[in-house]
């Protein structure tokens, strides 16, 4: 992959990938570590290298949801996993920012698409 972004030049890189299984990735710690860290930092090296910026998303599990009575979480709240998904993906955003600091984070709850198990699929449940 990288030897494309290398070739390819792209004046962005967005990932769409991640370990998003919240419950496995209690399980499964080391395939949620090798997607949503080491993954994510490998990107962003070759991003920075490269100059190219790059687009990543995230969750709000990195939040503990305590604030939902006090309102909505803005980007400057303090992040407080709750499990190790919100963890990896704190830490893939620690990463990313540190390596390009105009690189975008964008943290949403849930995405939709073909899968059965959808944001879509769930509301019509």
């Amino acid at each position: 992959m990288f030897g494309i972004i290398e070739m390819m030049k792209p004046d962005a890189v967005i990932n769409c990938a991640a370990y998003s299984n919240v419950e496995a990735a209690e399980i499964n710690k080391d395939i949620a570590y090798k997607v949503n860290v080491a993954g994510v930092s490998n990107i962003a090296s070759i991003c920075k290298t490269n100059n190219i910026k790059f687009v990543s998303f995230s969750t709000d599990y990195v939040f503990d949801g305590l604030k939902q009575y006090l309102g909505l979480y803005k980007e400057n709240d303090k992040p407080n996993p709750l499990n190790y998904y919100g963890e990896t993906k704190l830490k893939g955003e620690e990463i990313i920012l540190e390596n390009n600091p105009e690189s975008l984070v964008l943290r949403t709850s849930w995405l939709y698409g073909d899968a059965p198990n959808n944001f879509i699929n769930k509301l019509n449940q």
